[in-house]
This record gives C-alpha cells, sequence and structure tokens, in this order.
C-alpha cells in the first residue's frame, strides 16, 4: 500500500494553537503551549512539529521540535524555557511547522503567536461586586481602591454609592505593573475616614503567574476573585483559583479587567496610555497616607516634562490640589492619582517635598540586559546568579559592562593625596605621574623575571604562598597595559599603601647599601623614604634590584656545545673516523689510527683512556664537524621543503579566504547529540544547501551540554565524527591492509543503505574541515588522497595497499614480457570463481607488447585502485567538491593534503614543551611544571594523544607541530598551562583557547593520578 499526503481539505494546511501569546519567565519556569490539527490526509510516524522564528525558512533552524509518535496523535504540548527560545532569538514572534517526515515537504503552519519574557500588566477596570462590610451598620459610603506590587502603586479616586447594592466601579484606570512571576499584585479596598484612620474593608492578593496565564491573547481580559476580610493578626493568604463565584451576599467579588503589553510594544503602547500633553503625574502620597491632614486638605503632584526636551525641562513643578477637584490628564473627568517609585529616578533631587527614596536611581535589570553593549550577552545559571559573556574578547565576569560601569581611574592624582594622609606626612607638591617617573617598587614587580627572583628568596615566597590577598594584588601590578600606562599606575596607587603588600616588597631591599641620590629616610614614628626629586614619600625601601642585570662587556659568552653523538659512542664510528683522518690529516694518520684502534678493541675505557689526548680530539672534532655539515644540508632541503609546503597552505586559505569560504556574516548552528553523532550529521549536515555550508560559520552545540564554540566544541566533533564515519566497523571503509592502519573505500559499501548519501557525507565533512581548519582522526592509503586530487597513479602507490600485486606489477615494469602473451584483461574473483574482464574494449585479444605495457601497467593500478567502487568514489568526490572547488586542492601533493586533512600522530616531547605558554604565575622552570612534563615525558603515547585531546579536542598534531596549534576563530594558539583551582581540584580543560587549567599540586604523583583520571573520565562540556 503507498503512502499518499496529498491534502484533501484546507484543514490539512493549518495547525491550531491554545493561546497566541506565551510568558517565559527569566527563571527558566517553563510554559505550555498545545499544538493541536485535524488532518483528513494521513499521517506518519517520521512526522514532526518544529518551532521557528517568523522570518526562518530552513526547516534544520527550528528552536525546538517534536516527533509525531503515533498516527492517532492529534496534538502536541510544547513545554518551552527562556534559554533555549528568547535567549537565541531577536524576534517575538514565532510560528509552528508540521513538516512530513517521508518528503520533508510542509504541510501545516500555525498562526503567529507571540513569546516574550518581559511585559507589562495593565489594569483597566476594577470593580467590586457585594457588601463589603459584613455589619449592616457599617454599610459603606465612600471608598477608595489600592493596586500595588514592589514599588509600583496606584490608588484610585473615591467614590461614594448611595445603595447598598450598588457596585464599585473604577474605569479607565490604566494602572502599569512590570511582570514579575515571584511577586503578587495586592488589592485593598479602604473606607475614607476624615477623623479617623482610612479603614481596609477587603484584601485581595493574586500572583502574576495567575494573571498571565488567564491572558491567553492580547485583548482585555475579566480576572476574578473574592475579597477576603483584612485581619491583621493573621497573614494574608493567596487566592490561586482564576474564576470563583459567590456563594453568599455578604463576600464581596472583584473583578480585574487586565491586558497584557509585550516587551517590544511597551513603548508604543505607554505612548498612547500616558501621552497627554507629554506629562507623566506623579503622586508621593506614599509617604503622606498616615498624614490625615494631607489626605484631607491637598495632594501634591508632580509634573515630569517629557525628556526629549532640553535638560531643563526636567525640573519639577510641585502644586497643590484640592482632591474634590482632581483632574484627569486623559480625558478630563475624575480619575486617580499615579504612585510609581521605580519612576521617579528621573525627577530632579533639589524639590525637598519628594523622600530621598523616591529620587534615587532603580534601574531594573530588564533594562540593564536590553541595553548590554554589542557583543556582550546575559546568562543566567543554574542557582539564579546572572553572569555575562564577551564574544569579542572571549570572557565571562559577574560584574556589568562598561556601559554600567565607572572607569577605576578618574583622577590619580586625588587618590594619591587621599592615601598620603594615611601617612601623617605632607607633600610639598602634587606631581603628575608619568612613565617616566615610576616608582622603584612598581618596576621591581614588572620585571619579567621577578617570579624567579621570588623563588630565591625564601620568606618572600612563604609570605606569598600563604596570602590570597596578596597574591591578588601583584597580579594586579603586574598585569600590564600596553594601550593605558594609567592602568599600571592605578592598580600600583591603589596597594601601595597596603602594610602587607610593603612588608613583602622591603623582603628584596639590599639594607648592606646605600640609598640611591636623592633620597633620604626619617622616622616618625614608621620609617619612611622621601625622595626630593619627585617629592613623594614612601614607606617601601628604594633599594630593591630594579634593573636586569646583563653580562659585562669584559665577560666571556659562554657557548653551550650541543653535540649529537656522547664521548661513549664515538667508538661505534672509529672506522667512518680513520677515512675523515687520512683523508684531512696525512701526514699524521698513522699515529691517530693506531689510538683509534686501540679504541675500538679496547672500548670505552681506551676512550676514557685519550679523553684528553690532543690527536683524539682532533679526530672527534673533525668527525662532528663533517656530521654538522650533513645536517645543515639535510635541514636545508627540508625546510625548503617545509617552506614550500607553508606557502601552499596560505595560499589555499588566502584564496578560500578571498572566495568567502567559512567567513561569511551568517552562522550554522549545529544542535547535535554525542551519542547520535553519527546519525544527526547525517540528517543535518545532507540538509544544508552547499553553497550556505561553504559560506557560514559553524557553530556546534553538544545536547544538554553548555558550552560556547570558540573553535573547541568544531574540533573535537570533526574528530569524533571522523572517527565513527571512517570507521570499518560501519561498513562504509574497509583498512587498505591488514598490517597498515589507513582504511579506504570498502568494496561491500554498496550493501550499507544509502550508501551514496553515506559517501556524500564523507565528503562534505571532509571539505569542511579543510575550510575551518580541523584536524579528522583518520588516515589514508597514498591512492585515496590521489583520487581526491584527480591524478594518476604509480606501482609504489600499491607498496602499502597489496605487496603482492606491487611486486608483480614491479617486475612487469623491469622485464620483457613479449614472450609472455599477456592481453587485455584482469582477474577477479566473483562468488568463488574467477572471471577475466576486459581492461580495454576487446582486450581478450589485445596482447601486451614491450610498447603498450605501460598502459597495461596503469589499467591494472586503476582496476586494483577502483574495482568496484566507481559510484562511491563519484559520490565522495560530489561531496566534497559542493564545499571546495577542486581547482583549490591541484596545489597540493597526496603527502601535503594528508598532513593538512589529519596531521601527524607522532609527538615530539621537545617541540611540545617548547611551544608550550605559563600563565597565573606558572613558569617554564617551575616546580610544579617540571613534575607535570615529568609525568608527560612518563606516558605512553596513546595516555599522551589523550592528553591532547583532552586540552586541544583534537589528537592530531598540526604539520607545523606544536607551534601550529590553533585557537578561537582559527588563529595560532599555542598549548597553555594557568595556575587554577584548590589542591584538590581535577584539572580542567578550555579546548577553544588550548588551555590547561593546573593546581598548585604537592607532588608529582598527585598531578599523574589526578591527569589520568581527567583525560579519561571526562566527556561534556559546560560553563562556569
Amino acid at each position: 500500500m503507498s503512502y499518499n499526503n496529498t491534502p484533501k481539505s484546507k484543514n490539512d494546511y493549518y495547525l491550531s494553537i491554545n493561546r497566541e501569546i506565551l510568558f517565559l519567565p527569566t527563571s527558566n519556569h517553563p510554559n505550555e503551549i498545545i499544538v493541536s490539527w485535524n488532518f483528513e490526509s494521513p499521517t506518519n510516524m517520521l512526522d514532526w512539529v518544529g518551532l521557528y522564528r517568523i522570518e526562518e525558512k530552513n526547516p534544520l533552524y527550528y528552536l525546538s521540535y517534536q516527533q509525531i509518535k503515533s498516527t492517532t496523535c492529534s496534538l502536541i504540548i510544547f513545554k518551552l524555557k527562556y534559554e533555549s527560545i528568547i535567549q537565541y532569538s531577536t524576534n517575538y514572534t514565532f510560528i509552528f511547522r508540521y513538516y512530513d517526515g517521508i518528503t520533508g515537504s510542509l504541510r501545516a503552519t500555525s498562526p503567529q503567536f507571540c513569546i516574550f519574557s518581559h511585559a507589562r500588566l495593565v489594569v483597566h477596570e476594577l470593580s467590586i461586586n457585594g457588601q463589603l462590610s459584613l455589619k449592616k451598620q457599617h454599610s459603606t459610603k465612600s471608598c477608595f481602591g489600592k493596586i500595588y506590587c514592589g514599588n509600583f502603586s496606584y490608588r484610585t479616586l473615591t467614590i461614594d454609592r448611595i445603595n447598598n447594592d450598588e457596585e464599585f466601579v473604577w474605569k479607565n484606570l490604566k494602572f502599569l505593573f512590570p511582570v514579575d512571576c515571584s511577586k503578587d499584585l495586592t488589592i485593598e479596598i479602604l473606607k475614607e475616614e476624615h477623623l479617623r484612620k482610612n479603614k481596609i474593608l477587603g484584601v485581595a492578593t493574586i500572583p502574576f503567574l495567575d494573571l498571565i496565564n488567564s491572558a491567553q491573547n492580547r485583548n482585555l481580559v475579566n480576572y476574578t476573585c473574592h475579597l477576603r476580610k483584612h485581619i491583621i493578626q493573621e497573614e494574608d493568604t493567596k487566592i490561586h483559583s482564576l474564576k470563583e463565584t459567590c456563594h453568599s451576599s455578604n463576600i464581596a467579588c472583584l473583578t480585574l479587567t487586565i491586558q497584557i503589553i509585550v516587551e517590544n510594544i511597551i513603548n508604543k503602547q505607554e505612548n498612547l496610555l500616558l501621552s497627554s500633553n507629554n506629562n507623566i503625574l506623579t503622586n508621593s502620597l506614599m509617604t503622606s497616607m498616615n498624614s490625615k491632614k494631607d489626605e484631607e486638605k491637598e495632594k501634591i503632584l508632580v509634573v515630569r516634562k517629557n525628556i526629549t526636551s532640553d535638560k531643563n525641562a526636567n525640573t519639577i513643578m510641585a502644586f497643590k490640589k484640592n482632591t474634590d477637584n482632581q483632574i484627569d490628564y486623559y480625558n478630563g473627568t475624575k480619575k486617580f492619582l499615579l504612585i510609581n517609585n521605580s519612576q521617579s529616578s528621573s525627577i530632579s533631587s533639589g524639590v525637598s517635598s519628594l523622600s530621598e527614596s523616591s529620587t534615587s536611581s532603580s534601574k531594573s535589570s530588564t533594562d540593564i540586559i536590553s541595553n548590554l553593549p554589542k557583543g556582550f550577552e546575559a546568562r543566567i545559571d543554574k542557582v539564579g546568579r546572572i553572569f555575562y559573556i564577551d564574544h569579542i574578547n572571549k570572557k565571562t565576569t559577574w560584574t556589568l559592562p562598561n556601559n554600567y560601569e565607572t572607569k577605576p581611574f578618574i583622577d590619580i592624582n586625588n587618590r594619591k593625596l587621599h592615601t598620603n594622609d594615611l601617612f601623617m606626612c605632607t607633600r610639598r607638591t602634587t606631581v603628575n605621574s608619568s612613565s617616566t617617573n615610576l616608582q622603584p617598587a612598581l618596576t621591581f614587580l614588572q620585571r619579567s623575571d621577578f617570579l624567579n627572583i621570588l623563588q630565591t628568596n625564601t620568606t618572600a615566597l612563604e609570605r606569598y604562598n600563604s596570602s590570597s590577598y596578596l597574591k591578588h594584588m601583584i597580579t594586579r601590578i603586574r598585569k600590564k597595559d600596553n594601550e593605558d600606562e594609567k592602568n599600571d599606575m592605578y592598580y600600583y596607587e591603589k596597594f601601595s599603601k597596603n602594610k602587607e603588600l610593603i612588608n613583602f616588597v622591603n623582603l628584596f631591599a639590599d639594607k648592606t647599601q646605600p640609598l640611591p641620590s636623592d633620597w633620604t629616610t626619617i622616622n616618625i614614628p614608621t620609617k619612611f623614604y622621601i625622595n626630593h626629586k619627585t617629592k613623594q614619600t614612601t614607606a617601601i625601601d628604594p633599594r630593591l634590584p630594579v634593573e636586569i642585570k646583563k653580562r659585562p662587556r669584559s665577560e666571556e659568552y659562554k657557548k653551550v656545545n650541543n653535540v649529537d653523538a656522547s664521548l661513549t659512542k664515538i667508538y661505534e664510528n672509529i672506522n667512518e673516523i680513520k677515512e675523515l683522518v687520512k683523508e684531512h690529516y696525512p701526514q699524521l694518520s698513522d699515529r691517530m689510527c693506531k689510538k683509534l684502534n686501540l679504541i675500538s678493541k679496547v672500548g670505552e675505557t681506551a676512550l676514557l683512556r685519550f679523553a684528553n689526548d690532543l690527536d683524539i680530539i682532533t679526530a672527534i672534532s673533525l668527525y662532528e664537524e663533517k656530521k654538522n655539515e650533513r645536517n645543515n644540508q639535510y635541514n636545508k632541503i627540508e625546510s625548503e621543503i617545509d617552506l614550500d609546503f607553508k606557502e601552499k597552505v596560505n595560499y589555499f586559505y588566502s584564496t578560500l579566504s578571498r572566495n568567502g569560504y567559512g567567513t561569511g556574516p551568517t552562522k550554522i548552528k549545529l544542535l547535535l547529540r554525542r551519542f547520535f553523532l553519527v546519525e544527526d550529521s547525517f540528517t543535518k549536515i545532507l540538509s544544508i544547501d552547499n553553497t550556505q555550508l561553504r559560506k557560514s560559520q559553524l557553530n556546534i552545540i553538544f545536547e544538554d551540554e553548555d558550552g560556547l564554540d570558540y573553535g573547541g566544541p568544531s574540533r573535537e566533533l570533526f574528530f569524533l565524527l571522523s572517527r565513527d564515519l571512517f570507521n570499518p566497523y560501519y561498513g562504509l571503509f574497509e583498512y587498505s591492509n591488514p598490517n597498515v592502519y589507513t582504511v579506504t573505500i570498502a568494496r561491500n559499501s554498496k550493501k550499507v543503505k544509502n550508501y551514496l548519501k553515506w559517501f556524500e557525507l564523507c565528503g562534505r565533512v571532509l571539505g569542511l574541515a579543510l575550510i575551518h581548519r580541523c584536524l579528522i582522526d583518520t588516515f589514508f592509503p597514498k591512492p585515496f588522497y590521489k583520487l581526491l586530487l584527480n591524478t594518476g597513479y604509480v606501482i609504489e602507490d600499491l607498496k602499502d595497499m597489496d605487496i603482492e600485486y606491487y611486486n608483480s606489477l614491479k617486475w612487469i615494469s623491469e622485464n620483457n614480457i613479449n614472450d609472455i602473451e599477456f592481453t587485455f584483461t584482469a582477474t577477479t574473483t566473483i562468488n568463488g570463481k574467477n572471471i577475466d574482464i576486459d581492461l580495454l574494449p576487446d582486450g581478450n585479444n589485445l596482447y601486451v607488447t614491450e610498447y603498450n605495457k605501460d598502459q597495461y601497467i596503469n589499467l591494472l593500478l586503476k582496476h586494483r585502485i577502483e574495482r568496484n567502487i566507481e559510484e562511491q568514489i563519484k559520490a565522495l568526490k560530489r561531496g566534497l567538491y559542493d564545499i571546495i572547488d577542486s581547482n583549490y586542492l591541484r596545489v597540493f601533493s597526496p603527502s601535503q593534503l594528508s598532513l593538512l586533512l589529519s596531521g601527524s600522530m607522532d609527538i615530539d616531547l621537545e617541540d611540545w614543551r617548547e611551544n608550550t605558554e605559563y600563565k597565573g604565575g606558572y613558569f617554564d622552570s617551575h616546580v610544579v611544571i617540571n613534575w607535570f612534563w615529568n609525568v608527560v615525558y612518563n606516558l605512553t603515547n596513546a595516555e599522551r594523544l589523550k592528553l591532547l585531546k583532552f586540552v586541544t579536542g583534537t589528537s592530531s598534531i598540526p604539520f607545523e607541530g606544536f607551534k601550529g596549534l590553533r585557537g578561537s576563530n582559527g588563529g595560532l594558539k599555542k598549548f597553555t598551562i594557568e595556575k587554577w583551582g584548590e589542591s584538590n581540584s581535577l584539572p580542567r580543560a578550555h579546548t577553544c583557547f588550548n588551555r590547561l587549567d593546573l593546581p598548585l599540586y604537592k607532588d608529582q604523583q598527585i598531578i599523574k593520578n589526578k591527569l589520568l583520571l581527567a583525560i579519561n573520565e571526562s566527556d561534556s562540556y559546560a560553563i562556569e
């Protein structure tokens, strides 16, 4: 039975949703929306529904999706969270789309709806039905209402009621409240008293979440609840029911008419609500509510002019109005007075009638987050704390960006004057600081070898390690800012009066030396040092080692003689040394050769005996010179080859960059499951247009893992995906030789379902890895790279694939075959039978001669390499050339392409250590660093590769060696070790920056145990 999803009615084109607006609080509390449909045409279990931004056309760029789990299913409940929807979207309008799982075509769409995280609630009308007093003698004649939440408070006007059965109704209120799900909206109904304090007749407390859920669309909604009697002794209880009816005539029923205004249209709505004469009425009745005189006689109204006028327009005009003659600035009728403490920040502080709290600035977190500088993003961690991500500088911080921070060094001189008062020593003049007038202590602390000097001073080192605050001060002072020298002076001036720092720095002073010129000392009672040249005083001894000692001109430079072979190994090359002696010293050769013969017979003992002999020293020096010459020639050839390859690589990537490869403004976000990496990659990478894949940047996110892709997740994706995709276990590839771990296309790969699509994916993965400079965890034989480059084969290509076939072709090429009667056929085995296949049309009748045997060898090579995999090769090339033009790859040889794709697995430990940087107080000779490298030297090669993958995201080494490691955005970034954490913490890695955070462990064994545990057990990303 064939599947047919042809629409049969209009219902097949539409999805229904249960709400027009959806509120998602920033507390990460999920909210639900129901998507339903009523299709007449059949559905299948592969169909799925996705949530999209309204402008998004690509079906893979969904924000959330769910699969249809049953053909009888007609609705799906989406549980959406703030961090997965609002945080990654700049729009507020969304839509659901229903896609056919078999054909991939769009079947149905939902109406547009709005998702918001910040909104405002507008109270348009308040009404009370029923008696407010339980006693008839206390029947209410006049009352007013108060509605408040946090700093926002509003009061209605007083209404007189003649008949007890008449409703209290306040219309056209338009009270604005910011939505905060952690708070409640409180309504109080008060009886106005002239001689006593106003009496609270009833109270209603409504959670904001209930109000939000009741407002399913942008229209006005009536919210009804019970108004309960106010009891002072008992705490008010919250009423959670949405709609309740009055069961008794003496219980009042309260009804609110509300409306939700979404954040992106708040400003427009506010202008409509508060547009009369561009004025906002603000009443400071909260401070005078308890004053009976103020209640009876006068109210203070504050008029704030529109902020779009000049600066002087923010002045405040206070004027008195009788409550009976209050003016409605909207429609000319009696209305209300607005009390809003949060808006009073814009009112001038010069008016004495306003309280200090009402004029203080209280900027909401919503405004701060929405006005972050370009490149910044705010997020909330699991505990609910807000932190900020700087995407430009690749940093995270708990503090607000510079828009909300003042510069730390506004006036350094004023700070100097203030701090000098602490030492009771008056300066005669105030001198501006400059780079040429730096303090000796600052120069000393900023020495490049300061940490080495610290290691030599035991007392200072103990004090440094025991005080975390001292470490903080020194780190701040040593952190130079080349762009602004004031930064350097700021932190020094900030901490220079700290007694702990003063005592620490004075430990390095050489008290045996006299004071420098222009310096004197006084005791009042503490010892101080006066610099008469700069007119400054300090408690720090100026006799510090501020200059780095250089070698005197008379001192001879100590050369290090780097001899490759040790003296104990010289006797192994005696014969070669003898030949050199006879060639260069023929007159002395007999005497020197006798000694060399003795060394060859006796061994090391004789060599040690002649260690100071002039003849032997001359002979060994001659041997070393010749050996160094050969090494230099070899290194020169090697460097020329490396230089040629580097030039090709630079040309290749500059060409890609000029043509927009991988540098486009758009980003492709791939959300992948770590345990279904191959399947998810097959679905998503093949569904994206090749032009978009070629031009866009990649943003890799692993499901249920927090991480920012600055290069690390991308490198790990290609490492893990290539390890699985090219694994012979999946049937697409097979080992080219049982003794060599290179893989080539499997001849039985046709048995894999959709094998051509899978090979197209392989080609795309190779192309994307080249564009984004990510190494793969797979090595191919040389003929495979020639397939990609469209170059011909040679006999040597078979040496690592089939040694017997190679030997046969080698024999044919080197011997005369006219008498053997070979034909242009090749024998292959199919189903256990040997079958001859023509290499040329009618090849069975064409004999091989010396004249045409080269053609015969080339045909046999192509048959051996490409037999039964022609379709797979075409699919793989199609995927590769969809991403990279084949002309760009022709600059490389097969071996160079192998290095560019897979790098090298050979770890040069000396190269690794030489190209390692240190931060946070570590340096190359630090005891912990020495322990670390001792551990690495003792690891197996497999464990070293695991360590490399743990820190960089891949276990392959670039062709340049460790100096070619790349960090964020493809730039060079060396392997880095930084001091971090406590001694009981595990090491952690930042794969985007090739950085290993290594705690200050106590011994080498702890480093080994912690390091092995980290590299063997870690397998996911997180953000701190």
